[in-house]
């Protein structure tokens, strides 16, 4: 059941991605010059904006409904709405609840990041003081 849920907004992710690459190639496609009416750069201004918003918003949609999964551990689209409700129903509790994770979710990257960088460090200057010794040099 997770994994179908898993997958399912990952396809709505990839479908919506298709959708902004294919309004941003046929703006882009489209050679502006000076002669375009100020109603149609509007228009393709606009088009640029709204398709941003529709990614960012199944991004954000989908991270919540995944962490409802994984709590509740109903389907997709119920988690999606119940993440939905609670969202409306308490958005300060909901800001600050998301920001906490983001802030742990950081925090987990830097801890990685430091273990990586510490044991290739470590691995890195016993790989070279045991060149150095072959060489017969000091290291």
């Amino acid at each position: 059941k997770h994994g179908g849920s898993l997958a399912l907004g990952a396809l709505l992710l990839a479908l919506l991605r298709v959708l902004n690459i294919c309004l941003f190639w046929a703006g882009r496609n489209h050679n502006r010059s000076e002669e375009d009416s100020s109603l149609y750069r509007c228009f393709l201004r606009a088009r640029e904006i709204v398709a941003g918003c529709l990614e960012q918003l199944a991004r954000f949609a989908s991270r919540e409904a995944y962490v409802e999964v994984a709590l509740s551990g109903c389907g997709f689209f119920p988690a999606a709405a119940a993440a939905a409700r609670r969202a409306a129903g308490a958005p300060k509790r909901f800001v600050a609840v998301s920001a906490a994770g983001m802030v742990q979710r950081c925090a987990s990257e830097a801890i990685l990041v430091g273990v990586a960088a510490c044991s290739a460090t470590a691995l890195f200057c016993e790989d070279a003081e045991e060149d150095a010794e072959k060489r017969g040099g000091a290291y």
